[in-house]
Order: structure tokens, then C-alpha cells, then sequence
């Protein structure tokens, strides 16, 4: 199978799972992108340290946001574990996590004071 193919198989189980089409063009950028960095590589013969590979590339040298990575990790275990049927464990798979920020609330002489 080539990329397009698998693009394709991707896309085609999103839809029948009814997946929403922002998800469905997440997931399908996603896909496409992992194949582009491997050029060489049929999407079935790449390894789960193949992909632990582009993880870290899109942490190190892109440096996309937790929320980013998290988009994408998600996108790969979707296409290679249910579309190739893989059965890769992602688990050992380090990603970073996203940033907890506490809730700000204001006091109510802080409200009176903003009007």
C-alpha cells in the first residue's frame, strides 16, 4: 500500500466510524505528513521506532505544541493500529504532556473595581 492508498483507507474509516470532518482532516494531514518523512518506506513496513523517530523530530526540531503532538499521536495510533491493524504499543512512545495553568478568578472587590 502506497501513501495515498493509506491516506485514503484512513480517511474511509473515519467517515464510516463518523468521525467529524475537522478530525477526519487532522488525522488525514497527519498520516500524510508521518508518510512524507518517510519517503522510502511503504506505511506498512514502518516500525513503531520509526515513528517514535518523527515524534521526537516534530518535538525537537519542529517543536510543536503538546497539544499539536498530542493531535498527531493520536492520528498515527488510529491509522496504524486500526486501519493497518499493527498492534503497536504507542505506550512506549515518550510525548510531552501539555501544561497545566490554574483557573484565574477574580474576588468580588476586584469585580467592582474593573467596573
Amino acid at each position: 500500500m502506497n501513501a495515498i492508498a493509506f491516506k485514503k483507507a484512513v480517511v474511509d474509516e473515519l467517515s464510516r466510524r463518523a468521525y467529524t470532518r475537522k478530525t477526519i482532516a487532522i488525522y488525514s494531514r497527519s498520516v500524510e505528513e508521518a508518510c512524507r518523512f518517510f519517503p522510502d518506506i511503504p506505511p506498512e513496513n514502518i516500525t513503531l521506532d520509526d515513528l517514535g523517530q518523527y515524534v521526537s523530530h516534530l518535538i525537537d526540531r519542529k517543536r510543536f505544541a503538546p497539544g499539536t503532538i498530542g493531535q498527531i499521536f493520536n492520528a498515527l495510533v488510529f491509522a496504524f493500529n486500526e486501519v493497518l491493524a499493527k498492534d503497536f504499543d504507542f505506550s512506549s512512545i515518550s510525548r510531552p504532556r501539555k501544561e497545566w495553568k490554574p483557573s484565574v478568578f477574580l474576588t468580588q472587590s476586584e469585580i467592582y473595581k474593573l467596573l
